[in-house]
């Protein structure tokens, strides 16, 4: 009697469903085991997938061997069977343990050639630059957190994936060593589902990518992030927080905790996330803010396509709600900042013509920001919306002089505190240019385009960085920075008027042909409102480059012509006849044209006294007497 002591003799006596759950279960230890690796030392998704179905193969073959084994074969209380057929008999051949171990053997040895080639490979790759990426490699430290998408049914949800991919990158944005990118650059990718992941990357400069969705279901909130490292868009991690859908703020701290442990052996970054997180314990008060932006949002969208009753609606529900979480928690900062962004926008909306901002909405967005700063008197979002709410109340008061020196104290000292508040930068350098601090503008704008550059108002910062170029006479970056905001906002007709300037300034040898084409592209790129206000001012553009050309006669016809067109107080034309006057010699109504612009806008005064038109007129007593400010 032959003792059962091979393999094949062994598998032979067993049954057929201990053999598959052994078989599953040996599979499934495998698969974790390749899942831990993967998720530890960020190897790619396609490790685990040729696993997954090399595994279920192998399920198939194991079953087939086994049936095929045991066919035509007698029970053990069983007559022998008759012998089996020649196509059974084959099948034997074929379907042995002996050629299935085989088989096994050479099947993973393969696997393990292809993906020791694959480490090799890579990391050869990212030492040298020669990776599937463009180089230069992207930083993985810079980190991208996409919108989260809302799963629930209905939506109902969406604010709360708003808040916390807000969250999550704030929180991130505060750790030494991590470059979270606000969420005003994510702006242009949401729902562009379109656009691949590592297309986004690329443009944003960002070496690790983050993407979550959030799914509520009855009283749970599951939240599913997941990280790529952007240069090959290996998946990094993936992490899933469960918790009640009536404590989002829980479920948010526990997000955090997990992905900060998750980041610091995939990036290793040491994150430490700050205590208080989100700055309350009232989970009720914290998802009412969160609603009050997605409010807040809404109403801006509308107010940008000209429906105010609609926008007033929404930014009168984000107050409602604000003011409830504000007496949810007496003591939290944020809602109360958020009030005042809503008076602020208010202000814009209010507005009774550019720069005429409401000041009742100004006056009680300052009011906000000081109630916050009694709480919180380094909060940099509070002190970016005084010193905005300053600026804006400076543009129709009689102490414009005074509201201007705040607007810049605290504007200066919110980007002191938080080097990516764009919006301070932009309306700081916007403030010192037309107080005719030239440089310090042009910096602050720099900073502006670097901390935003797809700012909603980064149309408006790199035509300010081409003018204040032109003011400075550094003709070479205002040619780059109008050039950029061609190719950015091909539209626009900013960018023409900011080439007009150029070519009727000494930039360039005056050259009357393509003076008038850009101002006639100007033209026909304006509205046709736009058009009737601002052809006065492009007609004396022209004329003042027909005066550098020498055509002394063909400037004043076509300041004759621009003057017959006015349709309001001719402020702005006096200021650019002023400079045509000088550049044919008449000096006397130079001094007088100037004298009636700063009688109507003294607060002009400086910037006239740093700009280079001037520069003839510096040892003039009557112009010197003109710039300098009243007692």
């Amino acid at each position: 009697m032959t003792r059962p002591n091979s393999l094949s003799a062994i598998l032979h006596g067993t049954p057929l469903w201990q053999i598959l759950a052994v078989y599953l279960g040996a599979a499934y230890g495998i698969l974790e085991a390749i899942d831990l690796f993967q998720q530890r030392f960020a190897l790619p998704n396609w490790l685990f997938l040729t696993a997954f179905v090399i595994l279920f193969a192998g399920f198939v073959g194991v079953a087939t061997t086994a049936l095929v084994q045991r066919a035509g074969r007698p029970a053990p209380a069983e007559a022998p069977a008759p012998s089996a057929g020649a196509e059974l008999k084959t099948l034997r051949r074929l379907f042995t343990w002996r050629n299935a171990l085989i088989t096994a053997g050479a099947v993973w040895a393969l696997w393990g050639v292809v993906v020791t080639g694959w480490l090799i490979f890579s990391t050869q790759g990212a030492a040298t630059g020669t990776n599937l990426a463009a180089d230069p490699a992207l930083d993985p430290n810079r980190i991208a957190v996409l919108y989260f998408d809302d799963h629930s049914e209905g939506g109902v949800n969406a604010h709360l994936a708003d808040a916390f991919a807000e969250g999550l990158t704030h929180e991130l944005a505060m750790v030494p060593g991590l470059e979270a990118l606000p969420r005003s650059f994510l702006k242009p990718f949401r729902g562009s589902d379109g656009t691949p992941p590592d297309s986004i990357a690329r443009t944003l400069g960002a070496g690790t990518l983050v993407e979550g969705s959030v799914l509520g279901i009855g009283d749970s909130l599951q939240v599913t992030v997941q990280a790529f490292d952007a240069n090959t868009m290996r998946h990094l991690t993936s992490i899933v927080v469960v918790g009640r859908r009536a404590a989002p703020l829980g479920v948010f701290r526990d997000l955090l905790r997990t992905i900060a442990d998750s980041l610091r052996i995939q990036l290793g970054v040491e994150v430490r996330l700050r205590e208080s997180m989100a700055g309350t314990e009232s989970n009720e008060a914290w998802e009412l803010v969160h609603l009050a932006a997605q409010q807040s949002d809404i109403g801006s969208e509308l107010s940008d396509q000209g429906d105010s009753e609609g926008a007033e609606r929404y930014f009168a529900m984000a107050d409602s709600l604000l003011t409830l979480a504000e007496t949810l928690d007496h003591e939290w900062v944020e809602p109360i900042v958020a009030r005042g962004w809503v008076e602020r926008r208010r202000a814009i909306d209010r507005a009774t013509a550019p720069r005429m901002y409401d000041a009742e909405s100004a006056e009680r967005a300052i009011g906000h920001a000081n109630r916050a700063l009694e709480l919180a008197p380094a909060d940099a979002s509070a002190l970016e919306l005084r010193g905005l709410a300053y600026n804006y109340l400076a543009a129709t008061a009689d102490d414009a002089t005074k509201l201007n020196e705040l607007a810049e104290r605290d504007l200066r000292a919110a980007v002191a505190g938080d080097t990516t508040r764009a919006l301070a930068y932009s309306r700081l350098s916007d403030l010192l240019w037309n107080r005719g601090r030239f440089v310090e503008a042009k910096f602050f704008a720099t900073r502006a385009l670097r901390a935003d550059p797809y700012l909603e108002r980064a149309r408006a910062i790199l035509n300010r960085l081409c003018q204040i170029s032109i003011d400075l006479q550094e003709f070479g970056d205002a040619y780059r920075y109008c050039d950029e905001g061609r190719r950015r906002y091909p539209t626009r007709a900013s960018f023409l008027s900011a080439e007009l300037m150029l070519r009727t300034s000494v930039a360039q040898e005056p050259d009357p042909d393509s003076i008038w084409a850009t101002a006639d592209a100007l033209l026909e790129a304006l509205s046709d409102r736009d058009r009737v206000i601002l052809e006065p001012e492009i007609l004396m553009a022209v004329a003042a480059g027909l005066a550098r050309a020498e055509l002394a006669d063909s400037a004043r016809a076509v300041m004759r012509q621009a003057r017959s067109l006015e349709n309001g107080d001719g402020v702005s034309v006096d200021y650019r006849e002023a400079y045509i006057r000088l550049l044919l010699g008449e000096e006397e109504e130079t001094l007088r044209l100037l004298a009636r612009y700063l009688e109507a806008e003294p607060g002009d005064r400086e910037y006239i006294a740093n700009e280079w038109w001037w520069e003839p007129l510096h040892g003039d007593p009557q112009f010197q007497e003109l710039i300098r400010a009243p007692e």
